[in-house]
């Protein structure tokens, strides 16, 4: 199987997410790490809720087969590191 062109993981992800504010973005071999600022507010109530989330996707002949969330952006390249097999060297 052949790896997909880190421009190509890139896109993907700026296109799932192109509703939210998209900050940082890593790749590795399989995967795009993420950052992106959240906001919301209530149906009902009317309040506003925002949130920093940072997301880790394996993509794999052009489909995400893995989607996890992490409340840091480091957190999520740890998560990526350990499914890439390397080891969490702690440098973002």
């Amino acid at each position: 199987m052949a790896a997909i062109d880190p421009d190509e993981r890139v896109a993907f992800m700026r296109r799932a997410f192109e509703a939210y504010e998209a900050g940082d973005m890593e790749t590795g071999d399989r995967h795009v790490v993420g950052h992106t600022h959240q906001t919301a507010r209530g149906r009902g109530s009317g309040v506003e809720v925002s949130r920093e989330v940072a997301y880790v996707n394996e993509i794999r002949d052009g489909r995400c087969i893995f989607l996890g969330l992490e409340p840091t952006f480091e957190g999520a390249l740890a998560v990526a590191r350990r499914r890439e097999g390397l080891a969490d060297s702690g440098a973002a």
